[in-house]
Order: structure tokens, then C-alpha cells, then sequence
């Protein structure tokens, strides 16, 4: 049996590995320093059907672990383009708990931000929570405008 890991575009398919994903990161890491309520509100917006709005309006990239039987969702990340003449927004940086700190969402931002590059790119935006602020803090990111439960972040791409 092999494991291999691949980043592929999110499909339709994928919808409901991705919502118990995102649900569990609110609960598991983020409830930390998040009200239980706005965890409540955050994963009630966004259900299965909302993820699948989500993956067909912008670009939803997904860190794949396969063996033999099965291809489990290790961690998916999103951009979208909001405003011509602004940053693309990375919205949605999601690892699965039993792989945070083992190179996952590093991988996941490295393909984003090429990604980003590729298309012309030459800055992003992302919003963080507490939680994850020193992973985007050293990785280049620069705070932008602080907020209670987020903090919007900017990186030049070189």
C-alpha cells in the first residue's frame, strides 16, 4: 500500500470531506479563542451546500492523501479575485487537525501563492484567525486591519 500526496482542483465530489473538514478546525482549533456562538454561526453557514457555491465560484485547490482504498482530504485552501485592480483573496486555508504542524498548510500556501503569481498576482489577501497568525505572520504577511476574531493580512509576491 502506498500513500501519495497530490493538490488537485476541489470537485463537486468532494463537498462533504470539506464541509466536516472546515466544521471540525472551527471546533477543534479556532473555538479556542472564538465565542461558541460565532463557532455555531460559522459552521451553519457553511454547509454542504454553501462549500459547493464556494469551490465553483473561485479557485478551490485540495491537498489529497491517497492509498489503495480510499482518498482522505488532508487540506484544501481557496483564492478569489473580488475587485479588478485589488489583491486576490485567499479565503479559506483549512488543514486537518491530525496534520497541522507537518508541512501541510505550507504546502497549501506555497501552491496558492505560485498559483496567485501565475495568474499575475503580484500581492494577496487573507483574513486570519488568532490561531493561525504566526503561521501567515512568518510567512511573510503583513497585518492590514485588525478585527476582534480576524486579522486581515497582505503579502507581496516575489
Amino acid at each position: 500500500m502506498t500513500n501519495l500526496l497530490t493538490l488537485r482542483r476541489a470537485q463537486e465530489s468532494d463537498v462533504n470531506q470539506i464541509y466536516w473538514l472546515r466544521r471540525r478546525t472551527f471546533e477543534q482549533i479556532n473555538a479556542v479563542n472564538l465565542n461558541p456562538e460565532i463557532v455555531m454561526i460559522v459552521n451553519t453557514m457553511n454547509n454542504p451546500r454553501r462549500i459547493l457555491e464556494k469551490i465553483q465560484d473561485r479557485d478551490a485547490f485540495c491537498l489529497i492523501k491517497s492509498t489503495d482504498e480510499y482518498e482522505e482530504i488532508l487540506g484544501i485552501v481557496d483564492i478569489k479575485e473580488y475587485r479588478i485592480n485589488e489583491p486576490p483573496v485567499i479565503s479559506g486555508l483549512f488543514v486537518r487537525h491530525g496534520y497541522l504542524r507537518k508541512g501541510c498548510g505550507t504546502l497549501l500556501m506555497d501552491f496558492i501563492e505560485n498559483y496567485a503569481k501565475e495568474k499575475g498576482a503580484q500581492k494577496v489577501k487573507l483574513s486570519s484567525t488568532r490561531y493561525a497568525r504566526n503561521f501567515y505572520l512568518n510567512r511573510g504577511y503583513k497585518p492590514q486591519v485588525p478585527s476582534t476574531s480576524t486579522l486581515t493580512m497582505e503579502k507581496k509576491l516575489r
